[in-house]
């Protein structure tokens, strides 16, 4: 039996909406991942990703929208066909193939090689001066913390 698999996640960036557009086809390009459909218009791209090994490919569809003059928001739905005998090997790569994108398009908007982290639930906000997520930077003072 197959069925999709769909997770989400919505950021805010602090760029402008245009520059954030422009880096999403190269961000997307960087990994390889071919584009599908594009509406600049409404700032909607649908994008397949590569398949792996006992895994099938994700789409991802990115829509952007602006927050106001200097902030943008993205939302990147990711949808992954599962059968029962991949569920388990597939298992978290629908939202590790989002991480990666945002990592790419960090990557591009700050021309700065961004930390691979594995980021919760809560909005992200990639700005000019970093590209962490404020929970990995709270989870390494906690750690130094227990340290000393």
């Amino acid at each position: 039996m197959a069925y999709l698999r769909k997770e989400n996640e919505t950021v805010e960036i602090d760029y402008p909406l245009d520059t954030v557009w422009t880096a999403v086809p190269k961000a997307l390009a960087s990994l390889e991942w071919n584009i599908e459909e594009t509406d600049d218009t409404k700032h909607h791209i649908k994008a397949k990703t590569k398949g792996g090994f006992m895994s099938y490919p994700s789409t991802l569809i990115i829509d952007a929208m602006a927050v106001d003059e200097k902030t943008a928001r993205c939302k990147v739905t990711a949808e992954t066909p599962v059968t029962t005998v991949t569920s388990i090997a597939d298992f978290g790569r629908t939202r590790d193939r989002i991480y990666l994108f945002f990592e790419a398009l960090a990557n591009r908007l700050t021309r700065k090689k961004a930390a691979r982290t594995r980021l919760s639930k809560k909005p992200i906000l990639i700005n000019k001066e970093t590209t962490k997520h404020e929970t990995t930077k709270r989870k390494r003072e906690k750690a130094a913390e227990k340290r000393i």
